[in-house]
């Protein structure tokens, strides 16, 4: 898509909807009085609460603007109050103190409230409605700042990324030490395994050590026969079965990488040589250095499909039938029921949705051959060629 004014339509506009649905003033302009005792400048959310609030309190007070009332206000464009600075909670603390940073954040807050009760007060219809505010980081900078700004204690979630990178260092290794705790998972289907179970990789000794105590009953041994329980724990643990399945599984996993990454270089190499890409198969971003390629998925043409009464399923099944097995990794969430009583709806996030109901899982585990990747990526190609 382009962008850009050639790109517009004559009708094209740059205000916003909600701006050309409200209904306007007459906007007939008069000339200023003579005099007046408070002049104010500017008819924003601040300038029009001052007005109304001095006039009110018995003074006679004039707002210039220079376009329709409200017209130069902060977030016009998306509608919207905020209850943010340029500075952070965090810089104004770290140049001015923790008092004057509150004291700054809480007239803040006290001014964003102050908004609603102007709304609820004067009656005004603009569809006001408070709701939460989704910070994201944009950087590492961002992320370190966010954590230590709010306090927070972060969790990685690296179920699936045993073995991947991020910024040139290991998920969960000492360089990358973004995070106060990372999980990794050991389920079957993942690039090692201990066929259930996982691991959790913390910075500080201490912290592994309440983590030992509260994976089994808060338990801690000394000697033969000393035990001392100080802390509430739970059944945690590993059993010492799934335990040896996954030393032994780690100390081949380096092996089992590079196995991984030959036979996704191999299944690339076949797609580009097949008729698949042309019937509209989408391939997985080749990145062969951060990725640990727990799994080799691509996104079928389900339009295309419809138009000869196939779906995902039928090319599933067709698939086993030839004794190869395939998986949907993952549908979106928000098609389930429990999210759809909540009010949630897959129209909402289009792409995800297109993404949930396109995904394929192809057959990706160090045992496999070349040979394997070949009879996969050949089925799939005919299974195509028939339905065209």
């Amino acid at each position: 898509m382009a962008f850009g004014s050639s790109a517009l339509s004559n009708n094209a506009s740059f205000d916003p909807y909600w701006w050309r649905a409200a209904p306007h003033e007459d906007q007939t302009r008069a000339a200023p009085p003579k005099r007046t005792d408070v002049a104010i400048v500017g008819s924003g959310i601040t300038g029009l609460n001052a007005a109304i609030t001095l006039a009110r309190g018995g003074r006679q007070v004039t707002v210039f603007e220079a376009k329709e009332p409200g017209h130069g206000a902060s977030t016009r464009n998306a509608g919207y109050v905020g209850s943010t600075l340029k500075h952070s909670f965090g810089e104004i603390m770290e140049t001015h103190g923790l008092d004057r940073a509150k004291a700054t954040y809480g007239e803040l807050m006290e001014a964003f409230i102050a908004v609603k009760v102007v709304v609820e007060r004067e009656k005004i219809q603009c569809h006001y409605k408070q709701q939460g505010r989704l910070l994201l980081a944009t950087s590492t900078k961002m992320y370190d700042d966010m954590a230590r700004e709010f306090g927070l204690r972060v969790i990685e979630d690296a179920a699936q990324a045993l073995g991947s990178h991020w910024q040139g260092n290991l998920i969960g290794s000492a360089h990358q030490h973004r995070s106060d705790l990372v999980s990794f998972s050991f389920q079957a289907n993942k690039n090692m395994t201990s066929i259930e179970g996982g691991c959790l990789v913390m910075n500080h000794a201490d912290e592994a050590n309440l983590a030992q105590r509260l994976r089994l009953q808060g338990v801690t041994r000394t000697g033969l026969d000393g035990m001392e329980v100080d802390v509430l724990g739970g059944k945690h643990n590993m059993t010492d079965v799934n335990a040896v399945i996954g030393i032994h599984q780690l100390a081949q996993l380096s092996e089992f990488m590079v196995k991984r990454k030959a036979l996704v270089k191999h299944y690339f190499q076949l797609f580009e040589q097949s008729k698949l890409i042309e019937y509209g198969v989408i391939l997985p971003l080749a990145d062969m250095h951060d990725s640990n390629w727990h799994m080799f998925q691509v996104l079928l043409p389900i339009e295309q499909l419809k138009t000869r009464n196939q779906n995902r399923s039928t090319v599933m099944q067709a698939l086993k039938d030839l004794g190869i097995g395939t998986g949907v990794h993952y549908p979106i969430i928000t098609d389930f029921k429990l999210y759809k009583n909540l009010g949630y709806q897959s129209t909402n996030t289009p792409v995800a949705q297109q993404v949930g109901q396109a995904i394929l899982t192809l057959p990706l585990f160090p045992l496999m051959t070349n040979q394997d990747v070949e009879r996969v990526v050949h089925s799939l190609e005919n299974v195509f060629a028939q339905f065209h």
